[in-house]
């Protein structure tokens, strides 16, 4: 009995000092200095410091089964509690899901097409008691992408890296480990195929995957048990299941309710095009270089990650089937034509938001000024025609009235005044008569 009361007050106490320093640490402070501000702050040190700390008294209920309760003892003046969270700039805890993942159809839309092909093929080779390919169950959850072009390019490198790793295995198999002796010869095997492997999985996103299947399908053919195994249908098992596998999802993603990347890229490769168009038309004689400088750093960037995106789905969109209902009125060829022209017309209009180019500008008579930002505009509407992907042909003609105009213009200009801002300007108008 007096051992346990020792227990617990040796209990009570390192609860107190484990409380008393954590009060008395500097963190606490910054920490409601960035929640409630200094106000917060100034009450919480005037209370800790001056008028005692806040401390928790542990309880012990007096019952047979011992159990115990901590009950905070607060000042009766304290009536409000604020609650502390972390500030903003630390980093957030990890979210096993997405914060739409139950709101957003396409999430839902995703996990049935998955399941559901997964599983069709597990009935399936359960059914015809093949337990062989079971790998066509991985491969369904193992390819599946959020577009359908994404998941047929991730089944290619699959389907390759298989084939590749199971021909070596073959070749091994057949020719190489019946001489083989030692454990050093197999270790020198396996070396030469994991450096090959290694060296394609190291590469881009566009043959890394293979490399890892080559790996793969290699070493589960090969290492079959404990000793040289002649056996075959590993590798036949592979192969037939990641090709079931790619078939059922293929099919699945293309039929039932399809993320295309040719939908995506197109979405992006128009709202890319509106914001080359805003990036054209600055600065302009009414706006001050001040305001206009922050405007076109911020487009600027945008439309680095826009041309990204863009040819990234650009690429995914080439594995896709020619289906989609917006390629009866424009193909994927025609876009990444004016994707094309879009970023050779982006290169020299980024070069105009410099700090020369803008002096440059200022130093310009206000004639032509009047003369450059019309061209610009003129350029700009085309730009933004282009995004519409139904709109009708321009016939250009307020382009080349506004071309004209600058052009007379830079003329009357001294040759002292034709700088490279003119050179830039004359670049766009050669780019942009080609998107009409």
């Amino acid at each position: 009995m007096e051992f346990g009361i020792r227990v617990e007050a040796l209990e009570r106490r390192v609860l107190v000092i484990g409380i008393d320093r954590a009060v008395s640490d500097p963190i606490i402070f910054q920490i409601l200095d960035e929640v409630r501000g200094d106000e917060a702050l100034s009450d919480f040190a005037e209370e800790n410091r001056n008028a005692g700390r806040r401390c928790f008294i542990v309880a012990r209920s007096s019952d047979s089964r011992g159990s115990g309760r901590a009950v905070e003892a607060r000042s009766k003046d304290s009536s409000k509690t604020v609650p502390i969270t972390p500030p903003s700039h630390l980093p957030q805890p990890k979210r096993l899901f997405v914060p739409d993942t139950f709101t957003t159809p396409a999430h839902v839309h995703f996990a049935l097409k998955v399941t559901f092909a997964a599983m069709f093929c597990y009935i399936l080779y359960r059914a015809v008691d093949w337990p062989g390919i079971q790998t066509s169950f991985i491969t369904c959850v193992f390819i599946s992408l959020e577009s359908t072009g994404a998941t047929m390019r991730k089944a290619i490198l699959r389907i390759i890296g298989c084939l590749i790793g199971g021909s070596l295995a073959l070749f091994s198999i057949v020719f190489l480990i019946p001489h083989m002796e030692t454990i050093a010869s197999l270790s020198v095997l396996v070396a030469c195929v994991a450096a090959i492997a290694g060296w394609v999985a190291t590469g881009t996103e566009r043959i890394a995957y293979a490399g890892l299947q080559i790996a793969f399908a290699f070493f589960i053919s090969v290492f079959q048990g404990y000793a040289p195994d002649t056996d075959l249908d590993n590798i036949r098992n592979r192969v037939v299941g990641i090709l079931l596998g790619i078939i059922v999802t293929g099919l699945i993603f293309h039929y039932v309710w399809p993320e295309r990347a040719f939908d995506r890229l197109q979405a992006i490769l128009q709202q890319t095009l509106r914001n080359l168009a805003r990036l054209l038309v600055i600065p302009s004689p009414q706006t001050a270089v001040e305001s206009a400088k922050p405007e076109a750093e911020a487009l600027i960037n945008e439309l680095s990650k826009g041309f990204d995106q863009a040819r990234q789905q650009a690429e995914l969109a080439n594995f896709e089937l020619d289906e989609s209902p917006a390629r009866d009125q424009i193909s994927t060829r025609d876009i990444e034509t004016i994707l094309a022209l879009a970023e050779d017309i982006f290169v020299p209009a980024s070069s105009l938001a410099s700090d020369g180019e803008w002096n440059e500008w200022l130093d310009l008579p206000s004639e032509a000024q009047l003369a450059e930002s019309q061209l610009r505009n003129a350029a700009a509407k085309r730009i933004k025609r282009a995004a519409t992907i139904a709109a009708s042909k321009d016939r250009g003609d307020d382009f080349a009235i506004a071309l004209d105009r600058w052009n007379q213009a830079v003329a009357h200009l001294p040759a002292s005044e034709k700088n490279r801002r003119t050179a830039l300007l004359s670049q766009i108008a050669a780019e942009v008569e080609q998107v009409g």
